[in-house]
């Protein structure tokens, strides 16, 4: 079911609104406006795919143009989607910050009071092998329900797809909420389980709603996928800032958590709200309703038509020889990311680390590897905007470009992680070190994956863009959860 096919059975009164001069194609190399009647349509059967005699050089498919005479008033369909971005992440960004309040959870209750619960020395078996059972059930489920959504995106609905996924997470987070103020002191190791178990649902959903709004984005000019990238960086950002605020503030770790909680599940419920007015904003139903019936003009013609695909086999397949450069590129980019941060450069202290002192202890991993990471994220992705090196057709170059990265996960390794329990010689001895190549990280990581995501779909048919989009967060999934995995190795190297 295509997202034009939706919004005319669940929204037909709204969408029927959209004037005869809003259904405008751009054909040929002029751009001339077509009017289209809902009166005079016939239905179309499938066109047969023209033969190919051989490479057809210099064809290259247009990006998708903004309609003439439609404008997105006040930006706010760019503000939706970048909002968008934002609720895909918060939820697993505040989930993962609130690791003093797991450490409370697992917490060894035979300590006398006023001992400090989250010490080396009197850390539970749960505390010490929460995050690493967190990163490998969250990586397993993500990569699960991601491969599941692209097999179903011709089958289930963008609609069910997004209110599902929105609406279990939400119920998640309230479960979550509520669970802050329970003592759970006799019963860990089930508390363990649940919350392994319901992290690992939100993960996954969290996967089915991103595909789902990057697949949604493609079917809009590329500002629009810059936006939802950008907002995800933004959402990362926001949950380190609170991290800080909250170390400043000397909040008790439930009351933090509390705020965490109830911060992801409202962003949840106003990200389902978003998404349902794009199908009221007059500039965003010219896309979602003109979808099946308009074609980018130049299309590659050996391409088979959408209608045409009788598997979902074919229906991948001529998506990925399309795609595979920008898709391989976004896999190497979270491979590395993941490998590094945040397992490798949170575990990362100050060569003048002074034990009680403000900010060596206290705010030195949270400034250094949390926020850093994420404002150069946010910094990269937001450039793309202006700076497009590569260009779109250098896949190639941009995978170059994503092994290169590698070379961060020695350097960091190099710098003074572990500082009391490692085999390897800290060589990279000084601060500035971890500062610069945190920072680095970030920025190639949003820079790069950011041009790839919008780069990859531009190079298949529109009535495949949505696919794309899928098939690309694949990619992305599959970097994540391989990068969560080697992380634990390098860990273990150091």
């Amino acid at each position: 079911m295509t997202v034009a096919s939706e919004v005319r059975g669940s929204f037909g009164s709204s969408v029927d609104s959209i004037t005869l001069s809003d259904r405008i194609v751009m054909k040929d190399k002029g751009k001339r406006a077509v009017a289209h009647s809902d009166n005079t349509k016939k239905k179309r059967g499938p066109v047969a795919p023209t033969p190919v005699k051989g490479k057809k050089k210099g064809r290259k498919k247009k990006s998708i143009d903004e309609p003439v005479g439609i404008t997105d008033r006040y930006n706010a369909v760019f503000i939706i989607f970048n909002f968008l971005g934002i609720a895909s992440l918060l939820p697993w960004n505040f989930f993962t910050t609130a690791k003093k309040y797991f450490d409370y959870k697992f917490r060894n209750t035979s300590l006398p009071p006023g001992t400090p619960f989250d010490s080396e020395d009197v850390a539970t078996d749960l505390q010490t092998s929460f995050e690493s059972y967190l990163a490998i059930s969250s990586m397993l489920s993500n990569l699960i329900f991601m491969f599941f959504t692209m097999l179903c995106v011709r089958n289930i609905s963008l609609n069910v797809r997004m209110v599902v996924s929105s609406a279990v997470i939400i119920i998640i987070f309230t479960m979550t909420v509520v669970l802050v103020n329970v003592d759970t002191d006799s019963w860990q190791f089930g508390f363990f389980l649940l919350t392994m178990i319901s992290a690992a649902i939100m993960v996954g959903l969290t996967s089915v709603m991103t595909g789902s709004i990057f697949g949604l984005s493609c079917l809009f000019p590329s500002r629009y996928t810059r936006s939802a990238m950008s907002g995800q960086a933004l959402g990362g950002t926001l949950a380190a800032v609170a991290m800080i605020v909250a170390l400043a503030a000397g909040e008790d770790e439930r009351n933090s958590a509390f705020g965490y909680f109830v911060s992801a599940t409202v962003a949840s419920v106003l990200a389902l709200v978003a998404y349902f007015s794009l199908y009221y904003l007059k500039y965003s139903k010219y896309f979602l309703v003109n979808q099946e019936d308009n074609k980018i003009c130049e299309v590659n013609e050996e391409m088979p038509s959408y209608r045409d695909l009788l598997t979902q086999r074919q229906y991948f397949a001529s998506i990925i020889s399309k795609v595979w450069p920008y898709c391989t590129t976004v896999c190497l980019v979270f491979f590395v990311t993941l490998a590094c941060y945040p397992g490798l450069a949170s575990i990362i202290k100050s060569v003048n680390y002074e034990a009680g002192d403000a900010w060596t202890d206290k705010y030195f991993s949270a400034v250094v590897c949390f926020l850093l990471f994420n404002v150069g994220d946010w910094v990269g992705r937001s450039v793309t905007s202006w700076v497009h090196v590569p260009r779109n057709g250098q896949g190639k170059l941009m995978m170059v470009l994503a092994v290169l990265r590698v070379a961060f996960l020695p350097l960091l390794m190099l710098c003074n992680a572990k500082p009391h329990d490692r085999q390897l010689p800290v060589i990279l001895n000084s601060d500035i070190f971890p500062i610069v190549f945190i920072l680095l990280l970030g920025l190639t990581n949003g820079y790069l994956s950011t041009l790839a995501m919008v780069y990859g779909p531009t190079h298949v048919r529109l009535e495949q863009a949505e696919g794309a989009g899928l098939v690309m967060t694949f990619g992305l999934v599959l970097g994540l959860a391989c990068g969560s995995f080697f992380s634990l190795l390098l860990i273990a190297l150091v």
